[in-house]
């Protein structure tokens, strides 16, 4: 059994190694030229996260109630003479302009408040754009966004080619099928920590 310890604490080493330099490796970003072309741009295996990560549209989430008044009210104490142009609207959706809005009124709002901005005749309203991917967020994770999450599939995959090739190791085990099954959740619980430490050291600089 103790040779089965180190090997099981070697492999879940070697795995977190593995699996967080994929990780980096798979990265990738949008770079949009000044003509509005985009190109990607990463690592080596660039194209992993590409796959996986593909966004298929835009969606605009617009500000409202609560969260539209602390936006209004961030510019009134930032850029009061801008925000003194803005009211909020009765109906919670949007601000009444009630002075004209220039190019440069519109991108400080944008600077200072953070948020994009869309004007329909007298009217302001106040968004951000959130990407819709074509994977769903629970297979996106696991497979190529997030490293910690990634120890459930890679995990998985690494621990019974293990036990493919050296099932001998649970020689020392009396039900050997169950003592398979129990190390496979303890490999994959001890993996996802070990991944977040290695992973926060490798990015706390970056």
């Amino acid at each position: 059994m103790l040779t089965f310890l180190i090997t099981f604490t070697l492999l879940t080493l070697l795995s977190s190694f593995f699996i967080v330099e994929f990780f980096q490796l798979s990265r990738h970003w949008i770079i949009v030229e000044p003509d509005n072309r985009q190109t990607v741009e990463g690592d080596l295996l660039k194209w992993w996260s590409v796959f996986w990560e593909e966004v298929k549209e835009v969606k605009k989430v617009y500000y409202s109630g609560n969260s539209l008044e602390f936006k209004h009210m961030e510019l009134l104490r930032l850029r009061p003479k801008v925000g003194g142009k803005l009211i909020p609207n009765t109906e919670g959706f949007s601000l009444k302009i009630l002075s004209p809005l220039t190019d440069s009124d519109l991108s400080e709002i944008r600077a200072v408040i953070t948020c994009r901005t869309e004007i329909k005749e007298d009217i302001c309203f106040l968004y951000i754009e959130r990407p819709v991917f074509l994977f769903p967020e629970w297979v996106r994770k696991p497979m190529s966004a997030c490293y910690v999450c990634m120890s459930s599939t890679f995990g998985s995959i690494i621990w019974w080619t293990y036990i493919k090739i050296s099932s001998n190791q649970f020689y020392w085990c009396r039900y050997p099928k169950l003592g398979y099954f129990l190390f496979w959740i303890a490999f994959l619980v001890i993996l996802s920590l070990f991944n977040r430490v290695i992973g926060k050291k490798s990015y706390e600089y970056v």
